[in-house]
């Protein structure tokens, strides 16, 4: 999957050690929902270099037979959201 690419070759070497887990029996995906996927992963990974001064990063993909979850986690610091 193309996440992979991104955390073999962008994240390789940089501040956030980056990993990633895939769960279930992977498998290709409509060509919109990869390219989702890939563009939440990119924007997650670039918002815990930015903002959380995390040093590690995971990424995990869990496919079931009919949805995929994406989740991103770090080990930096949170924030507090406004409540309504």
């Amino acid at each position: 999957m193309v996440i992979s690419i991104i955390v073999a070759d962008r994240y390789k070497g940089r501040r956030v050690k980056t990993s990633l887990e895939v769960a279930g029996s992977e498998r290709r995906l409509a060509t919109d929902t990869e390219v989702a996927l890939f563009r939440i992963t990119q924007e997650a990974l670039h918002n815990v270099e930015k903002h959380s001064k995390a040093t590690e990063a995971a990424i995990r993909l869990k496919f079931t037979q009919k949805k995929v979850r994406l989740t991103v986690f770090d080990n930096g610091r949170g924030f507090e959201s406004p409540h309504n």
